[in-house]
């Protein structure tokens, strides 16, 4: 893959053996060349634009909305799909922009950061700077600033969304909540999401006859292929790769296989067997041969929930209820991290992994015996 290196000012990249790509900003727009020659002439060409343009009243002039669009937003439509690019601009329109999008990078003030931060509540804050940072960092490589307001660690707000509940499925209430669903007819999607990790797009997303029989040290195991994912109106979503449309999920590290053990595995599979016997298409069928919406998924469970007098947790959260059962039977983060498609582990621990007040117990009193 080709490098982008930061010359003097601006970014050269190189594309091929004797080929680069300029890139610079100049009146609040993205400009690109491309040269054939050395680096040398290529580093050459980059200083003839800065003395033409000049850096100091262009660093001043460009706006945090400009480096947005013209960088970030990009690279977020390149490397990232559906609901992390609604994620991405949602956040971006609601937050970062109004308050950051029109000030020359030059003003925003860590003062400024902080008191903002502090206005919003703990998820919107942690994301918002996420998407801050990021941009500053794409300003930092083309050459618009010198010093970045954002490597300073911020004090985060403590206000919770009430909408955006936390509460996870502990173990012992895992079999209740499946009831449950199974009620619903989410019996599988619950399977693959709480006891196999996927998100709820992803738990949507399998056909009947995918999911496998497999044995591993004489223990049964329910195999399925995550390949594919279902959105908020029962679409599949695609990309086009080729000039051909294939099937895509949240990230190019998402495509994976999820496995699960024992009773859950012979569940998952008496459920794929019913399916079939039903002539469903899809192991979460909603009849006609389609899949089930992720938002008649939500309605579903929510009206179970209430049927069974179960308090209500998030369909989101079973993913962060398997997170935290595998934290609970100390199965590695780096181990749980590749079963949930994570590209680094840290995203499991950070975002899924919730010990309650036992399980920390637990924690510090072994942490105690084998010191």
């Amino acid at each position: 893959m080709a490098r982008r290196q930061r010359a003097s000012w601006g970014c050269v990249q190189r594309m091929a053996q004797g080929k680069y790509r300029l890139r610079w900003m100049e009146d609040g727009k993205r400009r690109t060349e491309t040269l054939y020659g050395t680096r040398r002439e290529a580093d050459d060409r980059m200083a003839e634009i800065r003395t033409r343009v000049g850096s100091g009243p262009s660093k001043r002039q460009v706006t945090v909305a400009e480096v947005y669009e013209g960088y970030y937003w990009p690279e977020v439509l390149e490397t990232t799909v559906g609901g992390t690019q609604d994620s991405v601009a949602s956040l971006w329109r609601a937050h970062v922009s109004k308050r950051w999008g029109g000030m020359p990078l030059a003003e925003v003030r860590p003062l400024d950061v902080q008191e903002w931060l502090l206005t919003l509540t703990k998820s919107q804050a942690e994301k918002s700077l996420r998407i801050l940072r990021a941009v500053f960092r794409k300003a930092a490589v083309y050459g618009l600033v010198d010093t970045t307001p954002m490597e300073i660690r911020y004090r985060l707000p403590h206000r919770v969304d009430a909408r955006r509940s936390t509460d996870v499925i502990r173990g012992c209430d895992v079999e209740t909540y499946y009831r449950a669903a199974e009620s619903a007819g989410l019996g599988a999607m619950f399977v693959l999401a709480a006891c196999c990790g996927l998100r709820v797009g992803e738990s949507l997303g399998p056909k009947v006859g995918e999911v496998e029989r497999d044995y591993a040290d004489g223990v049964a195991v329910a195999a399925v292929p995550v390949l594919r994912q279902v959105d908020d109106k029962g679409h599949v979503l695609f990309k086009s790769v080729g000039g051909e449309q294939v099937e895509r999920l949240k990230t190019r590290k998402s495509e994976r296989w999820a496995a699960v053990g024992g009773e859950w595995a012979e569940r998952l599979l008496a459920l794929q067997d019913e399916a079939a016997a039903r002539g469903d298409v899809w192991l979460t069928d909603d009849g006609t041969g389609a899949p089930v919406s992720q938002w008649v998924a939500r309605e579903a469970w929510g009206r179970a929930l209430e049927a069974a007098g179960l308090p209500h947790i998030l369909l989101k959260n079973l993913r962060a209820s398997f997170a935290t059962q595998m934290e609970a039977r100390d199965v590695p983060v780096e181990q749980v991290a590749r079963l949930m498609g994570h590209t680094k582990p840290t995203i499991t621990f950070d975002t899924y992994q919730r010990p309650d007040k036992s399980r920390s117990v637990q924690i510090a009193a072994h942490a105690v015996r084998t010191n």
